[in-house]
């Protein structure tokens, strides 16, 4: 009998993770799409994205240990990796892309995560892909992307 009550309490925790772990991915989603789609990021309610009250959403994203900022702020850094590798976009450009209110802020923030400005960092990107594109049998010896 306490085999069934404990695996009935390890089915629940384990659900209960798998669609918590499910909506923190559909709030990343939403603002991913948001993004494309150049809505910035600031003037949007963070309940709005799915249809649910503030408090809600805080409670879901809490139960998950994370918040919406963490969500929103991990999804631009990883953009911010691929659009600085991608193309030769100014910096201003990708900080409008990414909802940042200026070029300044979203260098801060790059600093923030890397240590390092963009312009640096991408520079420093280029020369490392410059060098591993000749590497031993012609295969690249860094990822192209963060993904």
């Amino acid at each position: 009998m306490r085999n069934g009550v404990i695996l009935d309490e390890m089915t629940a925790k384990y659900l209960a993770l798998r669609f918590s772990s499910r909506f923190s991915r559909k709030v990343r989603e939403v603002f991913d799409v948001a993004i494309a789609h150049h809505e910035p990021s600031r003037g949007r309610k963070p309940q709005r994205c799915c249809n649910m009250t503030s408090r809600t959403l805080l409670r879901r994203l809490r139960e998950e240990d994370t918040t919406f900022q963490e969500v929103s702020e991990r999804l631009r850094e990883e953009l911010a990796y691929d659009y600085l590798l991608q193309d030769n976009s100014p910096s201003k450009q990708i900080a409008s892309q990414l909802g940042f209110s200026s070029s300044s802020t979203f260098s801060r923030a790059f600093v923030r995560w890397t240590g390092q400005r963009p312009s640096d960092w991408r520079t420093s990107r280029g020369k490392l892909d410059r060098q591993t594109d000749a590497g031993p049998a012609g295969r690249s010896l860094t990822p192209r992307t963060r993904r």
